[in-house]
């Protein structure tokens, strides 16, 4: 039995006294969490060399550029890249950006009245390598970019004084450090930078801990193993430490209040705590009568307030935790799942945590923003955050507005990713996250040969089910897969702007493949049609049980055939700017519960005057009556047979406003098309209008052009110059020219048609930012806004200094560092779906090389590189049964580009056959079949640095042979042949002098070898190597 099990709680009841329960209860607050985004610098190191010297309290940082978080170096903010993504999403055509290092340093003065306390950093998400330094101390790393971590300052704290927190950054995709996933994966962008909040959180040396920590437990876990309509009981654990030099008696003290804050039960429980010590306590609740139940319709949450106190009734430490009471199931029968006994249809969708000229460095207002479309714009009930955990505040934004909540780890495609950093990972998610009701269920991957083992998920949480998505090697616990619900619906490449064929003509005629593929650029109103036919899209129905794909467009490592831009995913249904694409308003139709009406709008354009067109009407109303000016065009009635959509054929394009009138009972609605006229003028709008001037202060504004009469006009496709005067900076680029004829160009805003947003920033000066946006020929916009003066706080022992820009450089990038290799296309990519059908794995090989050497005639069918990547993609294509996306198949492509691009620069070299054979062997085999990550620049480069002077060595085992002896390969004999029980005996019989070497010297000569040799491998303080391999050897050790 655990020590859990044995202590027995106390529990009192409303019956029992407590000052608590003559009123609302007002939780006491003896912690100080105090967010400190402000006044950091930075400075990023393009050439990736290890140096700490920036930890130092004494490093000079006062060129460095201020800068406030969230933050990331991979925008135009900092790269001057004009996308609105990152440019060069991967280190294929530009790793500057990719390879270095990026520092933050951060001065804090604590004062020493806190001494006697614990203290500690909180960071909520650091992409993706991290170390922290606290006055040029390391405190430890962290691997992963999604989690939050937390290291105690406590010991290397300055009271009284000032410190210098420290936090080195790297952002390499085919990192060192673990292969830190998603590593190369490039489904969605990966941005390097502190980009969530940083915490101070001062305590007590009694306390409740880091809650999400994979190196122990903390916060709390609630559990409601008894819920029905009837009755409901909680188990809650608690953790508390007990960091004083004594034994601690304590009383956990739980106060569990409805959600108008009424105290509906107190919970205690009291323990000695050894010094030192972490200790789990266990609560359990006494039955709650006809509890208020947790669902999508009413997210009702009760809330438990855990107090730590001494013997002498002192309080510690206070920590919250929200209880939902709510049961569910899936049933596999029908692959439908209820709540607390109802059906439930599923209508949801994903999310990426992604914004233009901002990436993943997102405020937390701007996400709540992008919820609350989700969630009522939209009245979606289901959402998974797609493809990995994103900021706290969008869990607790599930549980009190009611979407249920798929929560994923951030591991894709075929990819050998470090097992030890995927258990932290999971382990991280599952533990920060496990208290919030909305959450239903836990995902090990999408998309990948190496998902999180399902063994580390069901340890720390058996209440939810655990998913996977087209994954492999996900274990033994996985309850739920994608045949029972894709979480991928409905997905179209769709370009806003590109309202019908009008505009872009691209959409598939003849080919059924290619017209069920999302993958190549269409039209609004291709996406729409597809939505409402039966396997249309490639997955799904609008009607069905839907997990749409995805909320809005993101930026990756991709390229979809005709779309405008590289590197951007234009499936959203709301475009990167958050402005809807028509399949916005069909999804309203279909679940909106308040009645909506919308007009396609795109026809009634002076352009089209006198001609007849068919107008698209997209509504929930029992009734919809058009009308041209005065004048019915006829009435339609919107029904779930028509998927709430209709249409008025052979409407003659007037110079009137087109009006839809819809009725629903005694409600009425109404949508106005105006019929504009020219463009005259650019009006601005912004989204706050009052920002803090702390660097960190941002606004949305929204450039819209209108008539003479301020009517909008529909189509603008000029350019935008943005211009930013007073306290504040553009953070996006300054012109805008549109993306509407562009077809996979490297540069781009996103703009295709107006209206469209930009973005500013705040100085750290409180006084007004004045936006003014110009077009020729049209009448410029202008806006003000203004920043308020951050309060200082300083009643809680903390003081950030303010940072002057004066004197401070804008991160440029160093135009004499060059570390580009150029990506060649080989082998190309697909666009479109197919399905392949064999009986056997033979027929699969079969068939997928001559798959791809019909599309690439050019290919060395004779290669090694080719023999592995039809290894590889026979494996796929068999797990798949015959299903070949055009996803993963493009993913295998770039990888098999990249072996070749390093097999020719071996070839190039001229090396000896057995040696060139060996390396693009091990590298065909390590990047293809293994799914191994491989940096192709920086292997080019120490290929290219091997000496001429090379001589090849085949080493025999002497268990097996005495006497070398001359060896052919192919027509080519071996220069040396040896007999040795080592590589270093290997090296001393072609270089006696080796023997003489200092350790320094000969690790030295050693490390090299097992660099160049793919057969010598470093294990601890020694070398094992494979016999009867050539052994490449330098011929001047002592210049290596």
């Amino acid at each position: 039995m655990n020590l859990l099990q044995r202590i027995l709680p106390l529990i009192l009841l409303l019956a029992a006294a407590s000052p608590c329960h003559a009123g609302r209860y007002r939780p006491g607050q003896v912690r100080t969490e105090r967010t400190i985004d402000r006044d950091w610098t930075f400075r990023y190191f393009p050439s990736g060399k290890e140096d700490a010297a920036p930890a130092s309290p004494d490093y000079d940082d006062a060129t460095w550029q201020a800068i406030a978080l969230p933050h990331t170096w991979m925008t135009y903010e900092t790269t001057g890249d004009i996308h609105p993504y990152i440019k060069f999403a991967s280190e294929r055509e530009d790793s500057y950006w990719w390879n270095g290092w990026g520092w933050y340093r951060k001065r804090i003065v604590i004062g020493e009245e806190l001494r006697g306390k614990r203290i500690f950093v909180e960071l909520d998400g650091v992409q993706k390598y991290a170390r922290v330094y606290l006055n040029g101390t390391l405190l430890g790393d962290h691997k992963g970019g999604y989690n939050g971590f937390y290291f105690d300052l406590t010991p290397h704290i300055r009271f009284g004084g000032e410190n210098l927190l420290a936090v080195q950054v790297s952002n390499r995709r085919d990192d060192r450090f673990g292969t830190i996933p998603p590593a190369t994966a490039g489904n969605f962008n990966v941005y390097g930078g502190i980009y969530r909040d940083v915490r101070i959180v001062v305590k007590n040396p009694v306390y409740i801990p880091f809650q999400g920590s994979y190196k122990h437990e903390g916060g709390t876990f609630v559990t409601t193993p008894l819920v029905n309509e009837r009755e409901a009981r909680f188990c809650l654990r608690t953790y508390v430490k007990n960091d004083t030099p004594q034994p601690a008696e304590v009383n956990l003290r739980s106060v569990v209040t409805d959600a108008d804050s009424k105290v509906i039960a107190v919970l205690e429980q009291r323990r000695d705590i050894a010094a030192g010590e972490l200790a789990g306590f266990c609560q359990w609740s006494d039955t709650l009568r006809a509890p208020r139940l947790w669902s999508p319709e009413s997210p009702y949450l009760y809330h438990i307030y855990s107090e730590i106190r001494d013997a002498a009734g002192r309080l510690l430490d206070t920590y919250h935790t929200p209880l939902g009471f709510r049961w569910f199931a899936w049933n596999y029968d029908d692959n439908t799942l209820s709540v607390n006994g109802k059906k439930i249809h599923i209508h949801g969708t994903n999310r990426h945590q992604e914004f233009p000229w901002l990436g993943d460095a997102m405020p937390q207002w701007l996400t709540e923003r992008d919820m609350l479309d989700i969630r009522y714009g939209m009245n979606t009930n289901f959402m998974r955050t797609a493809h990995y955990p994103h900021m706290p505040a969008v869990y607790d934004f599930n549980d009190r507005h009611g979407i249920i909540t798929v929560e994923e780890v951030p591991n894709n495609k075929a990819i050998d990713f470090d097992r030890e950093v995927q258990e932290h990972n999971m382990r991280e998610m599952v533990r920060r996250d496990r208290n919030h009701p909305s959450i239903f269920l836990w995902s090990v991957g999408n998309e990948t040969s190496n998902a999180a083992d399902s063994r580390w998920t069901r340890e720390e949480d058996s209440t939810r089910l655990i998913h996977e998505r087209k994954a492999e090697n996900y274990g033994d616990f996985v309850t739920h897969h994608a045949s029972n619900l894709d979480m991928e619906n409905l997905l179209r490449v769709t370009i806003r702007g590109w309202t019908d064929t009008d505009v872009k003509n691209l959409e598939p005629k003849n080919n059924a493949a290619v017209a069920k593929s999302g993958q190549l650029a269409g039209t609004e109103e291709w996406q729409h049609t597809m939505a409402r036919v039966a396997d249309g899209s490639i997955r799904g129905r609008i009607d069905g049980q839907v997990v749409g794909w995805l909320y809005a467009d993101h930026g990756c490592d991709r390229i979809y055939k005709d779309a405008p831009l590289k590197n951007i995913n234009y499936k959203g249904w709301v475009d990167l700017y958050r402005i809807p694409k028509y399949m916005y308003y069909l999804w309203q139709a279909n679940y909106l519960p308040e009645p909506m009406v919308f007009v396609h709008p795109h026809y009634w354009q002076r352009k089209y005057l006198g001609q007849r067109r068919t107008i698209r009407v997209d509504s929930n109303c029992e009734r919809v009556e058009l009308f041209a000016g005065n004048r019915s065009l006829g009435v339609r009635h919107p029904s779930k047979e028509n998927f709430f959509t209709v249409e008025f054929p052979d409407v003659e394009i007037v110079s009137e406003t087109l009006r839809a009138v819809a009725i629903r009972g005694k409600e009425r609605r109404e949508c106005r098309v105006v019929m504009a006229g020219e463009p005259a003028a650019i009006v601005l709008t912004a989204l706050r209008g009052g920002i803090p001037a702390d660097r960190s202060g941002l606004d949305i504004v929204t450039a819209g052009v209108v008539d003479a009469d301020g009517n909008p006009v529909q189509g603008f496709s000029g350019p935008l110059a943005w211009n930013v005067e007073g306290e504040g900076t553009l953070v996006g680029c300054p012109l805008y020219t549109s993306d509407i004829d562009k077809t996979l160009s490297d540069e781009g805003t996103g703009y295709v048609t107006a209206p469209v947003p930009n973005v500013v920033r705040s100085t750290a000066r409180p006084g007004r930012i004045t936006v003014t946006v110009s077009s020729p020929g049209l009448a410029s916009g202008k806006i003000t806004i203004r920043t308020h003066a951050v309060k200082e706080k300083t009643a809680d022992g903390i003081f950030e200094p303010r940072l002057s820009d004066e004197g401070r450089a804008k991160i440029r990038r160093d135009t004499a560092f060059r570390e580009v290799v150029e990506y060649v296309e080989e082998m190309r990519p697909i666009f479109a779906p197919e399905q392949i059908e064999a009986a056997s794995k033979e027929e699969y090989a079969r068939q997928m090389k001559e798959f791809v050497l019909a599309r690439n005639p050019q290919i060395d069918k004779k290669s090694v590189e080719f023999k592995c990547l039809v290894k590889k993609l026979t494996v796929y294509i068999e797990n798949t049964r015959g299903e070949l996306t055009e996803d993963d198949y493009n993913f295998i492509a770039r990888t098999y580009n990249d072996l070749r691009m390093l097999s020719r620069s071996i070839e190039n070299r001229h090396f000896h056959p057995a040696y060139t054979e060996e390396l693009k062997s091990y590298y065909a085999d390590r990047m293809l079949v293994r799914g191994r990550m491989t940096d192709i620049g920086k292997t080019i480069r120490l290929i290219d640095a091997i000496p001429d002077g090379l001589d090849i060595v085949y080493v025999r085992n002497p268990e097996r042979s005495t006497q070398p002896a001359p060896l052919q390969y192919g027509n080519t004999t071996y220069r040396y042949s040896a007999v040795a029980a080592s590589v270093e005996r290997a090296v001393e019989l072609l270089h006696p002098e080796f023997t003489d070497f200092a350790p320094a010297e000969r690790r030295r000569v050693m490390d090299y070898l097992a660099r160049i040799n793919p057969s010598v491998v470093r294990n601890g303080d020694g070398y094992t190597f494979r016999f009867d391999r050539p052994l490449a050897i330098p011929r001047n050790l002592n210049e290596l």
